[in-house]
């Protein structure tokens, strides 16, 4: 299993190589640090420097140690360390309820050991809503995945092949004994390293957006575009600034004065087109009617001395 899943991983960096000449991207190989916001230089069998307009880094992130626990590759190993166990353990304890711990002690459950999970907070993956970690939590737990919650590390000791570790529950501690030790915690990034603090950095995060909502500077410039366009339209028609136009005419369909979102307006839109040609084939099929009605049952012919406008018998 470990050398298929090797091959698997060299497939895949490979992979990201062929991209790369594919691309015509340029792989520079060596510790990169930032000399300035526009100069990035490279230590490895030459030193280089490189000059760009922006820099992104993603230097990645490694695993977070616990106070009084210290890893040791074998029993008491972190995230990485765990993808390369040479077998499978029979007991398995993993500290953190978050999404690397739950995926590995998950895959180590079905691989037949048995994993004993321990969270500080009240239940799993607490950055999610109640019902998604409640569903989950009732998954896992078919598997065969136990939980402590409220439950913190306090330290480990490695003894022959058994690792003891000192948990404490609810202001009592109590010895939890296994074959591994997992923490899992949440991993810290590698940003100390690369001499961000002079380089005169600038954080660009995505803009929050809500559907069918405004938030406050997005309703700012909206009103300022508004304003624009209606004193350009002013300016079009001849009106001055002191003219106010009937209230409802020249303006855009209802459909695009709204606050919607554009899929849901041309929802909106696509709806009453529908609406309009079932009308039309609602009066032409009544149109079809009338005149084969008309057709099939003509009128009787009047008497001679019955004409239009005499009306009395």
């Amino acid at each position: 299993m470990q050398a298929r899943k090797d091959k698997v991983v060299r497939g895949l960096t490979g992979g990201v190589e062929s991209l790369f000449r594919k691309n015509k991207v340029t792989r520079v190989t060596g510790v990169a640090r930032l000399r300035s916001a526009n100069q990035v230089e490279v230590a490895g069998e030459s030193k280089t420097v490189l000059e760009t307009r922006r820099v992104l880094i993603a230097t990645g992130s490694k695993p977070t140690a616990l106070p009084g626990i210290a890893y040791d590759g074998r029993r008491i190993v972190h995230s990485t360390d765990a993808l390369t166990l040479s077998e499978v353990p029979r007991r398995l304890v993993v500290v953190g309820a978050g999404a690397i711990g739950l995926e590995l002690g998950s895959v180590w459950r079905r691989l037949g050991s048995e994993v004993h999970v321990l969270e500080f907070l009240d239940r799993p993956l607490a950055g999610m809503d109640y019902a998604s970690t409640a569903l989950l939590h009732r998954a896992l737990e078919k598997q065969g995945l136990t939980f402590a919650f409220g439950a913190t590390a306090r330290a480990a000791r490695v003894e022959g092949d058994q690792v003891h570790v000192t948990v404490a529950v609810g202001g009592e501690e109590r010895v939890e004994t296994a074959d591994v030790l997992l923490v899992a915690g949440r991993p810290s990034p590698l940003h100390g390293r690369v001499g961000r603090e002079g380089a005169g950095r600038r954080d660009r995060r995505p803009r929050p957006r809500r559907r069918g909502r405004e938030l406050p500077d997005q309703r700012a410039r909206n009103l300022r575009d508004r304003r624009r366009h209606r004193r350009a339209d002013a300016r079009a028609q001849g009106r001055g600034r002191g003219d106010r136009r009937r209230r409802g005419h020249g303006r855009e369909p209802w459909t695009r004065r709204l606050r919607l979102h554009p899929q849901r307006r041309l929802h909106l839109a696509r709806a009453r087109e529908r609406g309009a040609r079932r009308a039309r084939g609602a009066r032409a099929g009544a149109a079809r009617s009338t005149s084969a009605s008309s057709r099939s049952s003509p009128t009787p012919a009047r008497a001679p001395w019955k004409n239009a406008t005499d009306r009395s018998s």
